[in-house]
Order: C-alpha cells, then structure tokens, then sequence
C-alpha cells in the first residue's frame, strides 16, 4: 500500500510550521525574542511561477546565522528537453557583505564532476554580490544533463569557508524528494 502524501501547499505549510517550532515560535505562542518568522507559504511557493534565466527571487523570512555555511534548502529541476533540465535553487546565506557571502552553486553528477552551462563560471552558477534578504532563489536553464544519470548533488557555496553548509541529493528517477521537486515534461 502506497502511504498518502499531503498536497504542496500543505506540505510547504507542515515545514514552515516544524521550523518555527525548532526556532521557538510554536502555534499559541509569542515569536521567540530575536527570532525572525518562518518563510511563508505565500513566499515559497511563488517559486512555482516562471522566471528569467539568472534572476534572483528573495523568499520571505529570513533565517539568520552567524558564521554560517552556505546551505541549498530547496531543489525544484524541470526537464525541458532530452538532455535539458531547469534547475531552481533556494539558498540561504547570512551575506554580511562582499567580503562573506554565497557567491555561487553547482550541481554534480555521480563521478563528482561539476556541471558548468559556461565553461569560464566558476561554478554551475555564479552569484553575484551580497543579498541582504535570504533566503534566495536562482534560477538557470539549459543545464545539459546526460541522459541515464541517477544522481545530482546540489551544494553552495561561500566566499568564506567553501562548501561545507547543507547538500540535497537529487533521484532523478523521482518525482520529489526530501528538499526537492523534479518535473519531469519530456
């Protein structure tokens, strides 16, 4: 027997919820002192609307860390051809400035070689200047993806301390995932 899952919305809704609790503002109780609300239902799903190549969407209700590592959250990729994907990547950061900020993302296929759309990026997707509001969504096409790979990692990056911040491992032969939705439209 297949176990029943919630609709989107009520599973982005359940999330928001757990992470308030974690952070201290359960339902019936004042918002812990210092901490700012939850992203909201609202916010994160209008990462579901289309959008530009390279543009940025800011989600509300940011989550902040000192000294924190760069970490993906969210992994939504679109399949728009054979080999084609969409990738769209929801990061959070504290930015601080120039000096400390996510500065870019990658996705890595099993044999841990980087995708790179632009051979001369540093990464799958570079990222440009400090963003006060996190955390943030990128979005690129035209990602080539060769065809029977099981599985991507998706990690960010810091102009501090590198990688190390939270990964999210792709099935590609899924539908979703923990932190991840594939479409898959081809």
């Amino acid at each position: 027997m297949r176990p029943r899952t919630c609709p989107k919305p009520m599973r982005v809704a359940a999330a928001c919820a757990g992470l308030a609790c974690l952070l201290g503002a359960c339902v019936g109780r004042e918002q812990a002192p210092g901490v700012p609300p939850p992203p909201s239902v609202a916010a994160t799903e209008a990462a579901d609307q289309p959008a530009t190549d390279g543009e940025v969407e800011i989600v509300q209700g940011e989550l902040p860390r000192e000294g924190a590592d760069a970490d993906v959250l969210l992994v939504r990729a679109l399949q728009e051809g054979e080999t084609l994907w969409r990738f769209e990547v929801t990061i959070q950061h504290p930015d601080t400035g120039a000096k400390d900020r996510a500065d870019g993302w990658e996705l890595l296929l099993p044999d841990d070689s980087v995708v790179k759309p632009d051979p001369g990026a540093t990464f799958t997707q570079d990222i440009d200047g400090p963003i006060a509001s996190q955390p943030v969504v990128h979005r690129l096409s035209g990602i080539e993806i060769p065809t029977g790979v099981a599985q991507i990692r998706v990690r960010a990056h810091d102009s501090v301390d590198g990688f190390g911040g939270r990964e999210l491992v792709l099935d590609m032969r899924t539908s979703a995932g923990p932190g991840y939705e594939i479409v898959h439209t081809y």
